[in-house]
């Protein structure tokens, strides 16, 4: 049976809120539940869940500051990890799919570009509970595990709106080295992977490979801006968590069963000049 109505756990945030109009263009019932609707630490989770009786559900919902999730490990294991095992218990009772938002932060940055089949080894507390996340939905039920980096999009309120919208000199560390992920583009890879019914692991991110200071100039150069950069280490920036160097995602698995992945650039373009 066709897949009709889409459940969107974190469906207020930059991704479910591009999701939910994606699905709903191409005509699916999408269903978006934030945080004030859904709090992943109740333990009501799965009743909560069941209620909508869903074909399909995405998890995208997480506590994503790094270095909040450093300074509160507790409450990060208990959203992204604990929180995700309700989830998945859920799609099991209810015998859904589930797929599961992670990130490229579950690698040390030691290796990449990173498959599918490379071993994870989290250098932070947020990488460490996507982690413990990834697992319980591998274990407990039919399930999606979808990687991504570096999201940016027309919801702004991310990296990119801080960059082109800021004022002030930008501080940055230049030799942290990613993929960018276009919200959009990855709305679309989401629809075609709840089209399949794909189970497994997956890398999603838009080439090419940047660096973050290459990142943000590009960004100043699109958007027309003039912030004045100044490069610095991670000590200066005063983070809390330790960050991978170069944690870029292969997505050569993806594009092998879906279909080319458009650079960043032309995501870039589009959401500064919406």
């Amino acid at each position: 049976m066709a897949v009709k109505k889409v459940l969107i756990i974190g469906g207020t945030g930059r991704l479910g809120l591009v999701l939910s109009r994606v699905l709903k263009e191409n005509g699916y019932e999408a269903i978006s539940i934030g945080s004030n609707k859904l709090n992943l630490q109740d333990e009501n989770v799965q009743t909560e869940l069941m209620k909508y009786s869903p074909d399909y559900i995405v998890h995208a919902a997480a506590l994503s500051s790094v270095d909040r999730c450093e300074r509160e490990p507790d409450l990060a294991y208990s959203i992204n990890g604990y929180g995700t095992e309700k989830v998945s218990l859920a799609a099991k009772r209810m015998n859904v799919l589930l797929l599961y938002i992670s990130t490229d932060y579950v690698f040390d940055g030691e290796n990449p570009p990173y498959s599918e089949n490379d071993k994870a080894n989290p250098l932070s507390v947020y990488g460490k509970s996507k982690l413990l996340g990834e697992q319980f939905a591998r274990e407990i039920c039919s399930s999606v595990i979808l990687r991504v980096s570096w999201l940016f999009g027309p919801e702004g309120n991310d990296f990119v709106d801080f960059v082109a919208h800021g004022e002030g000199t930008l501080r940055v560390v230049p030799y942290q080295v990613s993929k960018p992920t276009y919200t959009v583009d990855l709305s679309y890879a989401i629809m075609k992977i709840i089209q399949k019914k794909a189970t497994g692991i997956y890398h999603f991110a838009n080439p090419p490979t940047v660096s973050r200071l290459d990142w943000v100039r590009t960004i100043l150069m699109v958007s027309g801006k003039d912030r004045k950069i100044r490069r610095v280490d991670w000590e200066e920036l005063g983070v809390d968590a330790e960050r991978p160097l170069d944690s870029s995602l292969s997505a050569s698995k993806y594009e092998r069963e879906f279909g080319k992945i458009p650079s960043w650039r032309e995501g870039l373009r589009e959401c500064l000049n919406a």
